[in-house]
């Protein structure tokens, strides 16, 4: 089962629990659920970029989750790191903030 989730301000009106994606108690921005991640599992991920104001989207192996130092801000993974093979060219790794995450569905 495939489910877009978007951040709203309104109350979520789709339940999250058991999708990649959780809104968390407070239904605001949608948190990854690390639990539900396997490493060498496919996603696809739509990110957006704070300097260019612009939404990405590709579809990557998930090779590592990457956590920050202990006692660090924000609590929980920091850093997504995906293997995406372009049609043409070498496969490249990806590292994508967790902050910048919209949505994060397995392929």
């Amino acid at each position: 089962m495939r489910v877009t989730v978007r951040s709203t301000r309104f109350a979520a009106r789709v339940p999250y629990s058991g999708f990649v994606m959780d809104a968390g108690k407070d239904h605001g921005k949608p948190r990854i659920d690390v639990g539900s991640l396997e490493v060498g599992r496919r996603y696809r991920v739509d990110r957006k970029d704070q300097m260019l104001r612009r939404s990405f989207r590709f579809t990557g192996t998930l090779t590592a989750i990457e956590c920050p130092q202990a006692g660090a801000e924000p609590a929980g993974p920091g850093w997504l790191t995906f293997e995406v093979k372009p049609r043409f060219g070498r496969p490249t790794l990806q590292r994508v903030d967790v902050a910048t995450v919209l949505a994060l569905l397995p392929v």
